[in-house]
């Protein structure tokens, strides 16, 4: 027990009096806590004077008698809650604003301090600009409800999604009391404010044609013309506006601030377009898009809105322009099998009680090492599927970090108990990501793994048994002696085909 403790760990009595009072201090702080109990135990009884008594008996008789503890030895003190357990209940923002099309929200309310009990608070809901009953939203005055020990809930609400073109609209919910002990903070009431929607202003954004432009690494200056929309609006609300655009990138988030791929025909890369009031049309502007004559990555450049001055509303779907420009050369590098790995080649199979094997296979990355490159691949057998034996791994990927131009796969020819012949194997490279091209020239490594048992020559009209096990049963046939398995005998050469 840490809040209380005891002035004195043991005490005494004094000779004519029947009553001693053990006194402890309860220990006070700032913790919201709930009831807490502990117990002082009466756990001994020693007489201490006076000091010549005797306990003995005599003829069946004690002569003094010893003080022994009665019945009640122990008494259980309990520290009521306190620092307000329940804990204090209240808005964590006094601000909410959702878009229309948002469809459910949560409000969010806090219990801070103590989480002792189950408690609720009641709130109310009040109109300002929007309309309730299913109009613009939908919520009705109630209670938010925290269980022992929760500290957060929520309130939840809908909104409405039509097809009126609105302004922003506001409604408020208020805390208003509580039940269970709790209290209120002080962040009482929350404003919810529905985005403006529909575009009673005019709706701005791009051409649908201007959303994903792909092109190729020109050759010389080349300029692509892009097309802001005004559209939608009432007529008395089409004051005019300013809409302004700027160029994000290259494969970033960032404002370009330097560049020599694209920019305005005056090096510019950011601008405006004008529209004028009660106008729906569209406004042009032109970016030039320049040659880069070395190897050069694919380049992902976003032109987008950024700021409209004046009236009108811009389509999140329409926000943005994504040009992209593909790679030229091969920044990334071509990947391949180096020259050793390009022959074929032959290994022998571990015996049953040795490890296995490790094989290796070396990579190349040629002419680019720009960026990190993976490629996947697989082992496959003669008949161009994915080994389920011999071979571990089966497939994998190997990572070439950027600057990076050289690695390995490293494969383990696996222990084998049963009699087999030659295999042939082909490690191919299958596919590579982060822009790297695969070589079909030399995406293809093969290697055989050597016959496992030692195969003894016969004539052609001996039958005999080999010292591995197999047996010329006939002529044109050799088998396992112990199988099911037949193989082809070679008779012009007196050997297994």
């Amino acid at each position: 027990m840490t809040l209380a403790r005891f002035m004195y760990p043991n005490g005494h009595i004094e000779e004519g009096n029947d009553i001693r009072t053990i006194r402890v201090t309860i220990l006070p702080d700032s913790i919201p806590e709930g009831p807490e109990s502990f117990q002082v135990l009466l756990t001994n009884v020693t007489l201490l004077s006076p000091l010549d008594v005797s306990y003995t008996d005599q003829n069946g008789l004690q002569l003094d008698m010893e003080p022994v503890l009665g019945p009640d030895t122990d008494k259980e003190i309990i520290i009521e809650k306190n620092d307000n357990a329940e804990g204090i209940i209240e808005f964590t923002d006094s601000l909410l604003e959702v878009p229309e099309d948002v469809g459910t929200i949560s409000i969010p309310v806090v219990r801070s301090g103590g989480v002792f009990g189950r408690v609720s608070a009641l709130y109310t809901v009040r109109n300002m600009t929007a309309s309730p009953d299913g109009i613009d939203y939908i919520l009705t005055d109630g209670e938010v409800i925290f269980l022992d020990g929760q500290s957060r809930a929520s309130i939840r609400a809908t909104i409405i999604d039509d097809q009126i073109k609105e302004f922003s609209e506001t409604f408020t919910v208020s805390l208003i009391g509580t039940v269970g002990g709790a209290i209120l903070g002080s962040n009482l009431t929350e404003v919810i404010a529905i985005s403006k929607s529909d575009g009673p202003d005019g709706l701005i954004g791009f051409a649908a044609s201007d959303l994903g432009r792909i092109i190729p690494n020109p050759s010389s200056p080349r300029d692509l013309t892009f097309t802001i929309e005004l559209t939608g609006g009432t007529d008395e609300y089409l004051t005019g506006a300013e809409v302004r655009w700027r160029i994000l990138g290259p494969n970033s988030d960032a404002v370009l601030t330097e560049t020599d791929d694209v920019m305005t025909s005056d090096g510019r890369l950011q601008g405006s377009v004008t529209f004028d009031p009660q106008t729906r049309t569209s406004m042009t502007f032109d970016l030039q898009i320049r040659p880069y004559f070395g190897p050069e990555v694919e380049e992902v450049f976003r032109v987008e809105i950024y700021q409209v001055v004046g009236a009108g509303e811009v389509v999140n779907s329409r926000k943005t322009a994504l040009l992209t420009i593909l790679k030229h050369g091969d920044p990334n590098g071509i990947l391949q099998f180096d020259e050793e790995s390009q022959q074929m080649r032959t290994f022998s199979e571990p015996s049953d009680d040795r490890s296995p094997t490790i094989i290796s296979f070396g990579l190349q990355r040629n002419q680019g090492t720009i960026g990190d490159v993976q490629v996947y691949w697989e082992v496959q057998d003669e008949r161009k599927s994915l080994v389920k034996t011999d071979i571990s791994p089966n497939n994998g990927t190997v990572d070439f970090p950027a600057g990076v131009s050289s690695s390995r796969i490293l494969l383990s020819i696996l222990p084998d108990l049963d009699p087999e012949l030659e295999e042939t194997f082909q490690l191919v490279l299958i596919s590579s990501q982060g822009g790297a091209e695969i070589n079909p020239l030399y995406n293809v490594s093969r290697f055989s793994i050597r016959p496992n048992t030692t195969l003894t020559e016969y004539s052609r009209y001996m039958t005999k048994t080999s010292p591995s096990g197999w047996t010329a049963k006939e002529r044109g046939t050799y088998s396992f002696k112990s199988g099911e398995r037949v193989v082809p005998w070679d008779q012009s050469r007196s050997t297994l085909s």
